[in-house]
């Protein structure tokens, strides 16, 4: 027998974490040839953000527990990963903000070395260099931020990881093509 109750009332076997947790979120996809690759936000796993590559091999997670792609730049995860020409994935490490790099044999390597409040997105392949806004953040001896970050747009070399300032000096940059 159905009964009426109010709106928003009704008993249900489905709770908000329930709910929550199955909604997989997909983002940023690309293509190249017959492998495609993505970014999905898994509410499973804590939140974390993981590339998947769908090619000839089949499907696969590239970015394997406990990576966590995303980038902190502008604080919205604009541009936290890219594909490279020769396949290869740099991605932002949730947790210290590095580049790593993803080869197809998921071979993993840190492309960049940093120990202050350094953030990099919108990563754009430049054949040797990886293209990324850069910004950084000064902290007082108390550990608190203050002042504006410093934005930069830098090229940053595969083989060694070495940054160059390709423009500075705007509040804001982002989007970076060569």
């Amino acid at each position: 027998m159905n009964q009426v109750q109010p709106f928003g009332s009704w008993p249900s076997t489905l709770s908000a974490s329930v709910v929550a947790r199955a909604g997989v979120r997909l983002g940023a996809i690309f293509a190249q040839g017959t492998t495609t690759w993505w970014w999905e936000g898994r509410p499973a796993e804590a939140g974390r953000g993981v590339i998947v590559v769908d090619g000839p091999s089949g499907r696969v997670d590239l970015t394997p527990a406990p990576a966590n792609v995303r980038s902190r730049v502008h604080e919205y995860d604009g541009g936290s990963w890219t594909v490279l020409s020769d396949q290869t994935v740099a991605y932002v490490e949730a947790v210290d903000q590095h580049i790593h790099l993803v080869s197809p044999d998921g071979t993993t390597r840190q492309l960049t070395s940093h120990t202050d409040d350094t953030r990099y997105g919108n990563l754009t392949d430049g054949g040797e260099v990886i293209f990324a806004v850069r910004e950084r953040h000064s902290t007082s001896a108390d550990g608190q931020h203050h002042a504006e970050p410093v934005n930069d747009l830098v090229a940053i070399e595969r083989s060694s990881g070495a940054v160059h300032v390709v423009a500075s000096g705007h509040d804001f940059f982002s989007s970076p093509r060569p």
